[in-house]
């Protein structure tokens, strides 16, 4: 099987106030195409981090990061966008939708930020599998937290990215 995400020996820390915080020391892990892979571990482990890590919106202090083979630790951050858009789906702890847009539109908001138009019947079937289509037209505010939380699914397939990434609770 190919190796869709591999971080080899990855280090990342943060400063809070005069105190250095490890969230990863040489960390080393691979996810190969069509594994599922779920982590675990007690709150401040350093989950959400390699998630972060993993999906290129941060970048390590020392160690290499590699996409489908490519070494992201050297590409720009614009080539590094480019693949995140195209081969990373994202479900956030926080939902992260938007609320002055539609489901719709908060389903697409990735394809419209890469300038990609929306496949329609592909759009419409997701958020059938995840029972709004008839709510396609609401805002987040007006759904549920479950439900909020289907439309962050849909909106990570909408790219059809090889890899998702979830960081939930």
């Amino acid at each position: 099987m190919k190796t869709v995400i591999r971080l080899d020996k990855v280090s990342k820390s943060y400063t809070l106030g005069e105190k250095k915080i490890t969230a990863l020391k040489e960390f080393s892990f691979e996810v190969k195409s069509g594994e599922f892979v779920a982590v675990m571990g007690r709150s401040g482990s350093g989950k959400s981090t390699f998630l972060k890590i993993a999906g290129t919106l941060e970048k390590p202090d020392t160690g290499a990061v590699f996409l489908n083979g490519i070494q992201i630790n050297g590409l720009s951050q614009k080539k590094i966008c480019k693949i995140r858009q195209k081969k990373i789906g994202f479900i956030f702890q926080q939902y992260q939708l938007l609320p002055e847009y539609t489901i719709w539109d908060n389903v697409c908001m990735s394809l419209y930020i890469a300038h990609t138009v929306p496949d329609k019947a592909y759009i419409r079937q997701l958020l059938e599998k995840v029972g709004l289509w008839d709510r396609n037209g609401d805002y987040p505010d007006q759904l549920s937290g479950g439900e909020q939380q289907r439309v962050a699914i849909a909106r990570a397939m909408a790219a059809k990215p090889g890899v998702i990434l979830a960081d939930v609770n």
